[in-house]
């Protein structure tokens, strides 16, 4: 099942319609309107309906206007065994559309994570991966914040301290104190002392200002990072010379220090200036020779565009246009509403067909 919500607000629609009925509506300036035969079971090939959402942006001039909509996929009984219709495997103990954001799960597995699929995974599985317990912990602060959009103020104030404690957890666990004196940064995994890892997904700390982290988990390991990176940039971890470009830059951004911007950005540049490999821009390659070892003009580059969303000054420009100068600073002003489901909401102006 196909879900598509906005806030409910003056000006905002949606409806189940057959797709013809609902372009030609936009089409014309007009609304959809709901077609309760929309709903209905149907064959694949007759008249497949849409999920459509209509907003009124007012008069648009000089300063920008938007309105934002969600997206989400339900599996209800896809899965045909001999016969039989199951439920998904995430649904076996009666979870819910809600639990699509995972917070349960993260709760009670987070902290230490287990051998599991990675963004990195390339790399070779890896079980207590520091780097994916902190981005376990910054999705629960930031269920937290949903929570709190949406007036559940006892569950925002749950998430929240659960969301503390991973952190104080994260730093005082991942930290790398082996003995030999080099305890300046935080480890690849829990159980892997004298190791170490991009920390890219402590970015969201920062652009969200979730404030779980203290500021010098990212000054310790930027200073680590400039140590050990190679001529073409830093690796991931320190199993191998290969990096992930648009982490770098994510990683980059970590401190907010222009001058650690460039400490780490510089040997990207000169990997897209020395590469032998001239092809559209890879997102992996090798560190020490600036071969491209896979991966080419991937949307994921757009991670190079990844300061514009924490850095006051790279968003001169949005600013001077009525906008706030980071994400954190437009959550306050985000509609406290909870999101209204297909066939709820008023009509008026324009909008999108899904």
């Amino acid at each position: 099942m196909l879900y598509a919500a906005a806030p409910a607000a003056p000006g905002t629609s949606a409806a189940v319609a057959p797709g013809p009925a609902a372009r030609e509506a936009f089409a014309s300036g007009r609304a959809p309107a709901s077609d309760p035969a929309a709903s209905g079971p149907r064959a694949a090939g007759d008249g497949p309906p849409v999920l459509a959402l209509a907003f009124d942006l007012g008069a648009v001039g000089a300063e920008p206007a938007s309105r934002w909509a969600m997206l989400a996929y339900d599996d209800l009984g896809s899965i045909d065994y001999m016969g039989r219709r199951l439920r998904p495997y995430w649904r076996r103990r009666g979870a819910g559309p809600e639990d699509l954001l995972r917070a349960a799960y993260l709760k009670e597995k987070g902290r230490d994570p287990e051998n599991q699929l990675c963004t990195d995974d390339f790399a070779g599985h890896l079980a207590h991966n520091v780097n994916l317990s902190a981005k376990a912990t910054l999705a629960l602060g930031v269920h937290a914040m949903l929570c709190r959009m949406l007036g559940k103020a006892a569950e925002a104030a749950a998430y929240r301290r659960t969301a503390e404690e991973l952190a104080a957890a994260w730093v005082r666990e991942a930290r790398d104190g082996d003995g030999d004196g080099d305890g300046d940064h935080y480890r690849l995994a829990f159980d892997r002392p004298g190791t170490w890892s991009q920390k890219y997904n402590l970015l969201w700390d920062r652009v969200l200002g979730l404030g779980l982290f203290p500021p010098e988990v990212a000054r310790d390991e930027m200073a680590h990072y400039k140590k050990v990176q190679n001529r073409y940039g830093l690796p991931l971890d320190g199993r191998k010379d290969h990096t992930k470009l648009d982490w770098v830059l994510w990683t980059a951004c970590l401190t907010g220090s222009r001058e650690d911007f460039d400490a780490l950005v510089e040997p990207v540049h000169a990997f897209l200036q020395d590469s032998p490999d001239r092809v559209p821009m890879s997102d992996w390659y090798g560190t020490r020779d600036a071969r491209v070892v896979g991966f080419r003009a991937r949307p994921v580059v757009g991670g190079v565009f990844a300061r514009l969303l924490c850095d006051p000054k790279a968003c001169a420009a949005r600013r001077a246009a009525g906008s706030t100068s980071t994400w954190a600073s437009r959550r306050s002003s985000a509609s406290a509403g909870a999101p209204s489901g297909p066939g709820s909401g008023t009509a008026r102006g324009s909008g999108f067909a899904a």
